[in-house]
């Protein structure tokens, strides 16, 4: 039976775009076969399918699988795929096609483009791709400039999902405060649902800020949903040893599209009085909360929304921006930044350059990176 269903897939892979074959429904799952391993060890993708030998197919079993094989980043991007084909029986046989990475890179112009790009922000990293076969990955990151950190650890499945431990040695001397010490944490993530991804995970931390002694846990978690719009929600507790008093972080994004229209909703809070400024919210310039066009601050509370503009000009996408909202303390009165991008998709993924105004502050600010800012 096995060689009988290599030849279907054969030759579908000939005539057909695999991807784009449905199965019918009420129709049950007779055989799965992993192809394109040459180390990786067939039961870390087969711990990674929502479904087994009996079960009824659902084409969202498709998305479900393909979302927690990526999510284990050990896996060349092409190809990764899951076939679904019809067997002599009437019931379906299931092939997951993946390919093991170089161990030093997944793409070598990923490799090139991506180490240039960290020069020239005063970075490095430098990864080992699941070297052992048994799905670990191995790597080491340094900054070094006003933020300096060493970092380093390993990830690897568990179970349906992935799981971190990393250390780091950090020395930050920002405009904001003096920022020493190390850090242990521990993270566990799994997508849950097609659409449902839940993260958990605990920080360890010790070390000084502005000369004081500083020593606290922060057990976290995040709930991502990712369907027809994306939406996330993360919160943390500071349980301090040494410092101030206990805190609750919270902070939450949504993303919807409609065409060229894209809109942006953040928003986060920090309750008790005891929270650090290491663990307030960087707000502003071209970060995870920006407001392109004026300077960078730490707040303890935000609302802030996006809208953009996206259109097609050959192989480039220009852009139109416009950030607003609140923030405390110090933004009581609401903010404006509006502006202009420009991206282009590469094989890599998508590079981008913005430039932004406040007009009420009259300041500017340009950001050129990989990836949009939502």
């Amino acid at each position: 039976m096995k060689y009988l269903l290599l030849m279907i897939i054969f030759f579908s892979l000939v005539c057909l775009n695999p991807q784009e074959v449905e199965a019918s429904e009420n129709q049950k799952i007779e055989e799965i076969l992993v192809l394109g391993l040459t180390r990786t060890e067939e039961k870390i993708v087969l711990n990674q399918l929502p479904f087994s030998e009996g079960d009824v197919w659902d084409e969202e079993y498709r998305k479900w699988t393909l979302r927690r094989l990526i999510l284990l980043d050990i896996f060349a991007y092409d190809p990764l795929r899951v076939i679904v084909e019809p067997l002599d029986s009437g019931n379906y046989g299931v092939v997951v096609r993946a390919a093991d990475p170089a161990f030093l890179y997944k793409d070598p112009v990923e490799f090139l483009i991506m180490n240039t790009i960290n020069l020239f922000y005063r970075q490095v990293n430098l990864s080992l791709y699941n070297p052992l076969g048994t799905g670990n990955n191995f790597f080491l990151t340094g900054i070094w400039g006003a933020k300096r950190y060493i970092k380093s650890g390993v990830t690897g499945p568990l179970g349906a999902g992935k799981a971190s431990f990393s250390g780091q040695l950090f020395d930050h001397d920002l405009q904001f405060y003096r920022d020493t010490g190390g850090e242990l944490s521990l993270d566990y993530r799994n997508w849950i649902s097609p659409a449902l991804r839940l993260t958990g995970g605990l920080d360890y931390r010790t070390g000084e800020l502005d000369g004081e002694k500083q020593v606290l846990f922060f057990p976290r978690g995040e709930l991502l949903y990712d369907s027809n719009y994306t939406g996330e929600i993360r919160g943390g507790l500071g349980l301090p040893i040494a410092g101030d008093g206990t805190f609750f972080r919270l902070q939450g994004r949504v993303v919807g599209k409609l065409g060229s229209l894209i809109g942006v909703a953040r928003g986060g809070i920090i309750i008790g009085d005891g929270a650090p400024l290491n663990y307030y919210f960087p707000l502003g310039g071209f970060g995870r909360l920006p407001l392109r066009g004026q300077p960078l601050t730490l707040v303890q509370n935000y609302v802030t929304a996006t809208v953009e503009y996206h259109w097609q000009a050959g192989g480039f996408i220009p852009i139109l921006f416009a950030d607003g909202g609140w923030y405390s303390p110090g933004g009581n009165e609401g903010v404006l930044n509006i502006g202009l991008g420009l991206a282009t998709e590469t094989p890599l993924g998508v590079i981008r350059g913005d430039l932004g105004w406040n007009p009420i502050l009259g300041t500017t600010g340009f950001n050129i990176g990989l990836g949009h800012s939502y």
